[in-house]
């Protein structure tokens, strides 16, 4: 029941796509698809902010490095000034490794979003997972890795369900 779009197979190819082509494909998937997830390039293009303009949620990804979280403050100051409410997004932080001194909460603080989901740093289960070709969610959803995942599925869900309530103007359950 998914179905994927890649993206050309060269970057001379990928360069001849508008924004405004891409906008269209994407207003195309939003009428056949009840979902439509985009993984946008961590560099912004014309194409990367025609994708902020019609998305309902962004998820956007850390880690517990300094450029990452710098990035990460850079990218949340221009979607306040591209007038993208907060509430819009799911921050979420990847491979977090609780030996790091860079806590969530410095982050969160420092950024001032709140981290609404944490993926820990899980090196078995993900290097084995690529090195079988399997997911680690189809293989044991039990890891450390798998829980993570699952963590951002249910603050996206929340993010969703919030943005869906602020819409209609009603309460969700």
């Amino acid at each position: 029941g998914v179905h994927i779009l890649a993206a050309p197979s060269s970057p001379e190819n990928a360069e001849k796509i508008t924004a405004e082509q891409f906008t269209r494909v994407l207003r195309q998937m939003q009428q056949m698809y009840a979902y439509v997830i985009v993984d946008a390039s961590a560099h912004l293009t014309d194409i990367t902010l025609s994708v902020i303009d019609l998305c309902d949620a962004i998820i956007l990804i850390t880690m517990q490095d300094i450029p990452s979280i710098k990035n990460s403050r850079i990218f949340l100051d221009l979607l306040q000034t591209l007038s993208v409410p907060a509430q819009k997004v799911t921050f979420v932080m990847n491979r977090f490794d609780k030996r790091i001194p860079i806590t969530p909460e410095r982050i969160s603080a420092n950024i001032r979003q709140k981290i609404s989901a944490i993926i820990p740093l899980d090196e078995q289960t993900v290097i084995n997972a690529v090195n079988k070709g399997v997911p680690f969610m189809v293989d044991n959803k039990n890891t450390p890795a798998a829980k993570g995942i699952l963590s951002v599925a249910e603050a996206l869900k929340e993010t969703l369900l919030s943005r869906e309530s602020e819409v209609s103007g009603k309460s969700l359950r």
